[in-house]
């Protein structure tokens, strides 16, 4: 169950994302003075999710190796 609860909390977390993506984009595009800040916005946004990602699955193959 809390394995469950875990996969769900990442479903929502990285469901966002795409949804952000798409938001940031429209933003741009209507406001084109304001245009690099939103790209700015985003690309942090996406550094932390990126690097959430990776450690995630770097530390369920590292602890793969560790029952081999």
């Amino acid at each position: 169950m809390r394995r469950e609860i875990e996969d769900l909390k990442r479903a929502i977390l990285f469901a966002f994302y795409p949804v952000f993506t798409i938001l940031c984009s429209y933003l741009g595009w209507n406001f084109f003075e304001q245009r690099m800040v939103i790209f700015k916005i985003w690309y942090q946004v996406s550094i932390v999710i990126w690097f959430i990602l990776a450690v995630r699955v770097g530390a369920i193959f590292s602890l793969d190796f560790l029952y081999l």
